[in-house]
């Protein structure tokens, strides 16, 4: 199957979960990361807002905050593939922009890459190898290129893991997945 076909495959598989077994899901893999984080310590975590069915972070972006993490967003930039973070302190300073919600554009609030201890990725697959298909437009792939692998984890439901996809040069994988039923070491 070709990149195209495959996400057409997994988006379709992903959107026909029913809302209660995906919050559930979402729920364990959301603890599960919850538990990875107790184990790293990490000073600033990146989140995502789920669109289209991905694996909710609404909860870690609550726990870590009593531990005194900072959390940070990605935000997309005009004409550019690039990403880049922003802190946020509640969900409600995230705003809709087309169809994803992001954080403000405020340079204070601008954290670099850096600074970002562990990544959260979403995804509509990923492969054993850490290798990850996304929507296609190469904004995750652009802004970490050279990401040490260990700070990328991707969140994924258990079938959105398989054992190989195709992967490109310049296409960025995670260190760890973490789906419902285990936590995957890529390395």
């Amino acid at each position: 199957m070709t990149k195209e076909q495959l996400r057409s495959a997994f988006l379709e598989r992903r959107q026909s979960l029913r809302p209660q077994q995906a919050q559930k899901a979402s729920n364990l893999i959301q603890k599960s990361a919850y538990e990875l984080l107790k184990e790293i310590h990490p000073d600033v975590i990146a989140l995502y807002h789920p669109f289209r069915g991905e694996v909710a972070t609404e909860r870690l972006f609550k726990l870590p905050k009593k531990a005194h993490i900072k959390i940070v967003y990605p935000r997309r930039i005009e004409n550019s593939k690039i990403l880049k973070f922003f802190q946020v302190d509640s969900l409600q300073e995230l705003e809709r922009r087309k169809s994803l919600f992001e954080p403000k554009a405020d340079k204070r609030r601008e954290v670099s890459t850096d600074h970002i201890d562990l990544f959260f990725l979403p995804g509509l697959a990923f492969d054993v190898q850490g290798y990850r298909l996304g929507y296609g437009h190469g904004h995750y792939d652009h802004t970490l290129i050279g990401m040490e692998r260990h700070r990328l984890i991707g969140l994924a439901y258990a079938f959105q893991v398989v054992s190989s996809l195709p992967w490109a040069h310049h296409d960025v994988n995670v260190g760890r997945i973490v789906t419902e039923s285990e936590r995957i070491d890529c390395w």
